[in-house]
């Protein structure tokens, strides 16, 4: 059977990922099959925050070997590849242990608090999910969805819209994949100062190379500790499961309560999709192919505006500061180079700019630089500069010369060629990872293997 669970936190606290390993910790006659799922959904929409995530796990009575994926106290959180359905019986009474810890561990009476808990016996269609992660679905469309399983069953609270999430983390088809180690705190601690050495962050990205988004080098910021009062202590995300256990291992912080591993989405880049200016929509993330149709213009604050277009039309780009790396590549960008840009449209204005997430430099146009002001034919001397797009006059000669006198030659640009990221704390949870820039169409099947493997 499956369980699928959203919105039990809100920004005051809680943690929807702690309820799951919450609910785990109180089905000791069940076992995991796989690994529990944290499944992003669509960041563009206007009514969710803290990374719009959903979660959601596959129980039964394993089978064959086991391994574990984490850790509650002294007890270890041990997922089976395969494993047999369990009975009816079985069902309602894990339905209605699960019911009663969401009920317990949400935050009631937050703004925006919406619980919900879905139980099917096989996961729902995967075009559910591709719905939610790349634009708005509504609370009853996830119960049609969830209607189609026999023997489905949910239950939501408040606006009913954590049934989508709980849904959407259930129809996840998990054809691109990285993982998550998150480890928690005691109880005692939760809305105080996390302690995590920073040093051991950067010691453990260096030995686990397979770790991603852990430090930034440009801000000198940790990655891994959330900023809300949540009992996350830290998350420690890969491209391989095998060795995050031993990763966080590694970092020096305070105690841990319990550490278990996820599968998600996240890195992966299924929010976005191929698409034309013509057709753009409020809310999703296109990726766009096309060619630098205005120079670029560095804002106010060094965030920088400029143009792209297509045979459809055309529509501006923004690179904000925060991003670094990609701010810098875009001043240097010139009209005509060939570009294929993707990033998030809001929901607000009717064009709105294209908040970038990443520019992949295709082809660049030829561009002269200036190395020296133009030299006089009466007295072989170089003349002086009238002023920024003014020409040049000779000092002795008197003689006036265009702008387009100047001495220049070929810019290299070649370095700017390939694919172009922010630098990483300004990265959002679903930007891809450089082995996942292609976007999926969102029908493409999974090939069937072991749940265990990367």
């Amino acid at each position: 059977m499956w369980l699928g669970l959203d919105d039990t936190d809100s920004a005051g606290g809680g943690c929807t990922t702690w309820v799951l390993t919450e609910i785990l910790r109180n089905l000791p006659s069940v076992d995991v099959l796989g690994y529990p799922r944290l499944v992003r959904l669509n960041p563009n929409v206007p009514f969710k925050t803290r990374g719009n995530a959903a979660l959601g796990v596959e129980l039964g009575h394993g089978r064959g070997p086991a391994k574990s994926i984490g850790v509650f106290g002294d007890r270890k959180l041990l997922s089976h590849a395969r494993g047999s359905d369990l009975s009816p019986k079985e069902m309602e009474e894990v339905f209605a242990t699960a019911l009663g810890v969401v009920q317990r561990g949400s935050r009631w009476g937050d703004e925006g608090t919406d619980p919900a808990l879905a139980m099917a016996t096989r996961r729902p269609s995967e075009d559910f999910y591709w719905r939610a992660v790349r634009e708005i679905v509504t609370p009853s469309e996830a119960v049609e969805a969830l209607a189609s399983v026999p023997g489905s069953t949910y239950v939501a609270y408040g606006s009913g819209q954590g049934i989508v999430g709980a849904v959407a983390a259930l129809a996840w088809p998990a054809q691109r994949r990285t993982w998550e180690v998150i480890t928690y705190r005691e109880r005692s601690r939760w809305g105080t100062p996390r302690k995590v050495e920073s040093t051991s962050v950067q010691e453990m990205e260096t030995e686990f190379p397979e770790t991603f988004l852990s430090w930034d080098g440009d801000t000198r910021r940790v990655l891994v500790t959330p900023h809300t009062p949540c009992p996350i202590l830290f998350g420690i995300r890969a491209q391989r499961p095998d060795r995050l256990l031993a990763a966080a291992d590694k970092l020096r912080s305070e105690p841990r309560e319990r550490t278990v591993v996820f599968e998600s989405n996240q890195g992966t880049g299924d929010h976005i999709l191929p698409a034309k200016i013509g057709e753009l929509e409020a809310g999703t993330s296109p990726s766009i192919t096309g060619t630098v149709s205005a120079e670029p213009k560095v804002l106010p604050g060094g965030h920088v505006r400029f143009c792209v277009s297509d045979d459809t039309g055309e529509i501006p780009c923004l690179s904000f500061e925060p991003g670094k790396s990609l701010p810098r590549i875009a001043r240097n960008l010139t009209e005509g180079d060939r570009v294929r840009v993707w990033g998030s449209l809001p929901w607000e204005g009717v064009v709105p700019p294209l908040k970038l997430e990443g520019i992949e430099i295709l082809q660049l146009q030829p561009v002269e630089k200036k190395v020296a002001n133009p030299v006089c034919p009466g007295c072989h001397r170089r003349a002086g500069s009238l002023g920024k797009g003014k020409g040049y006059r000779c000092v002795r000669c008197h003689r006036s010369f265009p702008p387009e006198a100047a001495v220049r030659e070929p810019r290299d640009r070649s370095q700017m060629l390939g694919t172009h990221l922010p630098t990483p704390s300004a990265r959002r949870h679903l930007s891809p990872l450089p082995r996942f820039l292609t976007p999926l169409s969102g029908n493409q099947k999974r090939s069937r293997r072991d749940l265990h493997s990367p």
